[in-house]
């Protein structure tokens, strides 16, 4: 990964109001989004999960 201090390679996003809504999580989905700086530092690709952990 590119970048001298973390935050330059990558960001982790997760929660309420985040990458969540308060649907989802009565629902049961947790809502991942990851940024990576593969080639550049600050230079972010954009990764989703998407996860049900429970049923309604």
């Amino acid at each position: 990964m590119a970048g001298a201090v973390p935050n330059e390679a990558f960001k982790v996003h997760v929660g309420l109001g985040d990458t969540m809504t308060k649907d989802d999580i009565l629902a049961g989905f947790l809502r991942i989004r990851i940024l990576a700086a593969i080639t550049k530092p600050s230079e972010f690709i954009e990764i989703d999960f998407q996860y049900q952990i429970q049923e309604g």
